[in-house]
């Protein structure tokens, strides 16, 4: 009894786990109320008698300030998510010892190739 064992090999593959977002931030105009504190100092002419000389002519200026109070509301979207299943393989090899083989090393033990599939949870979001 004669037994030939043919068997294909397979490349290997590597599972890597990948994550990809893709982000798009818009601005678009939009009116809206603001609060401002304004406050304005003038300056005051102070007349009276006790003042004597001749009148000189000055360009003053006065202090005016201003205060934004600026209110941000900021939207975060949320992502969606789900549990999807993952198919992931991989081959197995198998030693086939109910085969006769030659044990004086020159022979390697014949083998089969086994693909064996789980699912595995993966977390999509968009």
């Amino acid at each position: 009894v004669t037994y030939v064992t043919d068997f294909s090999s397979a490349p290997e593959r590597r599972c890597e786990t990948t994550f990809k977002k893709n982000c798009h931030i818009s601005f678009k105009a939009v009116p809206y109320t603001e609060k401002v504190k304004k406050c304005h100092t003038p300056y005051t002419k102070k007349c009276g008698d006790e003042i004597q000389g001749e009148l000189v002519c000055k360009d003053i200026y006065e202090d005016f300030c201003e205060t934004r109070f600026k209110k941000y509301d900021i939207l975060q979207d949320e992502p969606e998510c789900e549990l999807v299943k993952d198919l992931r393989c991989k081959n197995i090899t198998i030693d086939l010892l109910h085969i006769p083989h030659d044990n004086d090393g020159g022979s390697k033990v014949p083998y089969a190739v086994k693909e064996t599939c789980e699912n595995w949870p993966k977390q999509k979001c968009e």
